[in-house]
């Protein structure tokens, strides 16, 4: 957004309760924001944020939909994703906030693109590591309150 402008999106928070033999259920969920990608309007891919994650991670579906360039390394960490193989690449993506009908500018996204289909999100998704916070100024806000999530995505 060139530094200029604030846009807040909200965090959905798709919760679960993993059940734990001799106590109360665990409750589980993540941070997911909406890409805005053409003509994507009944199979739109997940897109969440995970802060454990170093550097984002594009689908198969996705590496092949996406204009993207590969950046090539030598780190093999970069090239291998829960065991599947990836090439390390740059391409931009754009985010839409469905609560106030608008579309971020095209962002930066340095990653994993995967080589295969895997069994994960329908295969259809993009995990944004912390990378992607770092290299978008992104502002991460997340509330925990019981059994519920809450939190803004400001970019900016």
């Amino acid at each position: 957004m060139n530094g200029s402008t604030t846009i807040r999106f909200a965090l959905e928070f798709r919760l679960r309760n993993l059940p734990v033999s001799g106590r109360p259920s665990v409750p589980v969920g993540r941070p997911f924001v909406e890409l805005a990608l053409p003509g994507a309007t009944a199979n739109v891919p997940d897109c969440f944020i995970d802060t454990g994650a170093a550097v984002s991670v594009i689908s198969w579906p996705l590496r092949n939909l996406l204009p993207w360039r590969p950046a090539p390394t030598t780190i093999g960490e970069l090239t291998v994703w829960n065991g599947y193989p990836c090439d390390f690449g740059e391409t931009t993506i754009r985010l839409y906030d469905r609560v106030h009908r608008r579309i971020s500018a095209s962002l930066p996204l340095v990653g994993k693109f995967l080589r295969t289909p895997v069994p994960f999100h329908k295969d259809r998704f993009v995990i944004l590591g912390l990378n992607f916070l770092m290299d978008n100024a992104v502002r991460l806000e997340i509330a925990g309150q019981p059994w519920n999530l809450g939190g803004p995505l400001e970019i900016g």
